[in-house]
């Protein structure tokens, strides 16, 4: 996964990028700090509807805040801030059969509790190997 971060150096997954589905897909991709402590590494967390069906489909989600099942919604963790998605969109195809999703990704967050905002944009990523 990588993304451009305004007023921050490139966001590129090194280290680990995972999939869970529950209630919805979450992805979750770290970019490994300079420092090498883990607690200065960033993070980039999707929260998927799991409308994503066969054939496989091009659906956009608007970015927003929100806990609900059938509504989008990313972070960004730059430590200490975590800012959540104000607004943005998130456009992923899933194709079921050959396990792959492929998405590209633009949102604007607000961090809590400094009210710092975040720039995210030409975000992409592709995933295999899911089931």
């Amino acid at each position: 996964m990588t993304a451009k971060i305004k007023d921050q150096p490139d966001f590129h997954a090194d280290v680990s990028i995972s999939v869970h589905r529950g209630a919805r897909w979450e992805i979750r991709a770290i970019h490994a700090a300079q420092t090498g402590n883990p607690a200065d590494q960033r993070e980039l967390k999707f929260y998927v509807p799991l409308d994503l069906s066969e054939p496989a489909a091009e659906k956009t989600y608007a970015l927003h805040i929100s806990s609900a099942e059938d509504e989008a919604m990313a972070t960004y963790s730059a430590p200490p801030s975590l800012a959540l998605s104000r607004e943005g969109t998130l456009t992923v195809r899933y194709c079921a059969s050959q396990g792959t999703m492929i998405g590209s990704f633009a949102f604007m967050g607000v961090s809590s509790p400094c009210d710092h905002r975040y720039l995210v944009s030409e975000g992409h990523f592709t995933l295999a190997g899911l089931s």
